[in-house]
Protein backbone atom coordinates (compact mmCIF):
# COMPACT_ATOMS: atom_id res chain seq x y z
CA UNK A 1 0.00 0.00 0.00
CA UNK A 2 1.39 3.15 -1.22
CA UNK A 3 1.40 6.47 0.51
CA UNK A 4 -0.75 8.39 -2.61
CA UNK A 5 -3.47 5.49 -1.92
CA UNK A 6 -4.76 6.14 1.72
CA UNK A 7 -3.91 10.20 0.98
CA UNK A 8 -6.33 9.86 -1.66
CA UNK A 9 -8.79 7.57 0.24
CA UNK A 10 -8.67 9.73 3.19
CA UNK A 11 -8.52 13.15 1.69
CA UNK A 12 -9.30 12.68 -2.12
CA UNK A 13 -7.13 13.80 -5.42
CA UNK A 14 -3.69 15.22 -4.23
CA UNK A 15 -3.65 18.91 -5.50
CA UNK A 16 -1.52 22.07 -3.74
CA UNK A 17 -4.40 24.11 -5.51
CA UNK A 18 -8.14 23.45 -6.56
CA UNK A 19 -7.27 24.61 -10.58
CA UNK A 20 -4.23 21.69 -10.96
CA UNK A 21 -6.48 18.70 -9.10
CA UNK A 22 -6.58 16.24 -11.73
CA UNK A 23 -10.00 14.22 -10.93
CA UNK A 24 -12.20 17.23 -9.13
CA UNK A 25 -10.66 20.18 -11.21
CA UNK A 26 -12.37 23.98 -10.34
CA UNK A 27 -11.83 26.22 -12.53
CA UNK A 28 -10.37 29.52 -11.84
CA UNK A 29 -10.85 33.60 -12.70
CA UNK A 30 -7.66 33.25 -14.28
CA UNK A 31 -8.08 30.44 -16.59
CA UNK A 32 -5.67 30.79 -19.21
CA UNK A 33 -3.77 33.27 -18.11
CA UNK A 34 -2.48 32.44 -14.79
CA UNK A 35 1.53 32.61 -14.68
CA UNK A 36 1.33 30.11 -11.93
CA UNK A 37 -0.94 26.88 -13.49
CA UNK A 38 2.13 25.39 -14.65
CA UNK A 39 4.15 25.54 -11.43
CA UNK A 40 1.69 24.64 -8.98
CA UNK A 41 0.68 21.57 -12.07
CA UNK A 42 4.30 20.71 -12.03
CA UNK A 43 4.39 20.65 -7.88
CA UNK A 44 1.32 18.68 -7.49
CA UNK A 45 2.81 16.15 -10.08
CA UNK A 46 6.19 15.91 -7.87
CA UNK A 47 4.44 15.48 -4.62
CA UNK A 48 2.24 12.42 -6.53
CA UNK A 49 5.65 11.09 -8.07
CA UNK A 50 6.80 10.33 -4.51
CA UNK A 51 3.51 9.17 -2.40
CA UNK A 52 2.94 6.99 -5.20
CA UNK A 53 6.44 5.55 -4.89
CA UNK A 54 6.74 5.44 -1.16
CA UNK A 55 5.23 2.48 0.59
CA UNK A 56 4.28 2.09 4.49
CA UNK A 57 7.08 -0.70 4.53
CA UNK A 58 9.79 1.82 3.25
CA UNK A 59 8.85 4.15 5.68
CA UNK A 60 9.53 1.67 8.04
CA UNK A 61 12.71 0.91 7.30
CA UNK A 62 13.79 4.02 6.45
CA UNK A 63 13.17 4.96 9.85
CA UNK A 64 14.86 1.67 11.31
CA UNK A 65 18.04 2.76 9.37
CA UNK A 66 17.79 6.24 10.74
CA UNK A 67 17.61 4.34 14.10
CA UNK A 68 20.69 2.16 13.84
CA UNK A 69 22.79 5.00 13.39
CA UNK A 70 21.10 7.04 16.32
CA UNK A 71 23.51 7.75 19.56
CA UNK A 72 21.32 9.58 22.39
CA UNK A 73 22.99 12.28 24.01
CA UNK A 74 21.45 12.53 27.12
CA UNK A 75 22.37 15.77 29.80
CA UNK A 76 21.00 15.72 33.35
Amino acid sequence: VTIGQVMRFVDGPIAPVDCVSQSRPKTCEFLGACPFFGFWGRVRQAISDVVDQTTFADLVRENRERQRGYVGDWTI
